[in-house]
């Protein structure tokens, strides 16, 4: 798809972008794009984190643990691998009947590598300080202690084979643009 350059700019600048409101607006009056399409890509993510925590709690089952769902838990960023198959099959699903393929739903980045760097680090440090500072006092007045007792499955509580923690470092390359295509 392609428009008229806009006055003063160039034919590259007015190309419609297969994500763009006016493209997709278009998909939508032709009905490539549905809500139960919309719909079953984003209840699926659920289903399908719930489905893979029930395979490793599964596995915890049939080995004996009293409590097998709670020592699946921590294994969510191994497992996330298995929830973001699912999406991805079903995003390339509906996507094709879009008519546009899987990378059309990441729009283009245009990275200013010094400020925008600077400004992810800036942002870490202040999360660093808030959630290390103010966390500790609001769950001192909320829950009476300054280190409660967490859910297994956050990254403070949990205690994984080297293998595992590996595998965590990494899980994010497809979680992310994963995550990014589904909302």
């Amino acid at each position: 798809m392609q428009a008229a350059p806009a006055p003063g700019g160039s034919t590259r600048d007015s190309i419609v972008a297969p994500n763009s409101k006016a493209a997709l607006t278009k998909r939508i009056a032709q009905g490539q794009v549905t809500w139960p399409a919309v719909l079953t890509v984003l209840v699926g993510r659920s289903a399908f984190m719930f489905v893979a925590q029930g395979l490793v709690a599964a596995v915890y089952l049939l080995r004996g643990h009293p409590s097998p769902w709670n020592a699946a838990a921590p294994w969510w960023t191994v497992y996330a691998t298995l929830i973001d198959a699912g999406c991805l099959a079903i995003m390339v699903k509906y996507t094709r009947i879009e008519g546009i393929r899987l990378r059309h739903l990441i729009g283009r980045t245009h990275l200013r590598w010094g400020r925008d760097i600077l400004l992810g680090l800036a942002c870490f440090a202040a999360g660093i300080v808030f959630f290390g500072l103010v966390a500790q006092q609001v769950s001192k007045l909320v829950l009476g202690t300054s280190t409660p007792d967490l859910y297994p499955g956050l990254l403070g509580a949990r205690v994984l084979p080297w293998w595992g923690v590996a595998y965590s470092l990494l899980f994010w390359i497809v979680w992310s643009p994963t995550e990014e295509m589904t909302y």
